[in-house]
């Protein structure tokens, strides 16, 4: 049985990335985990686009640039923690 560690807080490196349309970029989540449990895999994560006509992102948090403008990519986790950065396409 694999059994991930909750996570106490998610964020990016960066709160903001530029692409060109077209573009492709794997974005790479950084996790903090509750004290006292023993990590065990990779949380599972939902990821949503706010604006899917300027970019889009898989269930892999590889972002499509699809044409100019600026969208927020969030990441949750099944415990309910977020994180965004925004994406400006050009």
């Amino acid at each position: 049985m694999n059994v991930v560690a909750p996570v106490s807080k998610v964020s990016f490196p960066d709160q903001s990335v530029s692409l060109k349309k077209g573009e492709k970029m794997t974005l790479k989540p950084q996790f903090t985990y509750k004290s006292g449990y023993y990590y065990n895999g990779k949380p599972k994560l939902a990821w949503t686009s706010s604006k899917k006509s300027v970019a889009t992102v898989s269930s892999k948090g590889v972002v499509t640039a699809k044409k100019k403008g600026t969208a927020k990519i969030t990441v949750k986790t099944l415990n309910g923690k977020k994180a965004s950065v925004t994406i400006t396409v050009t």
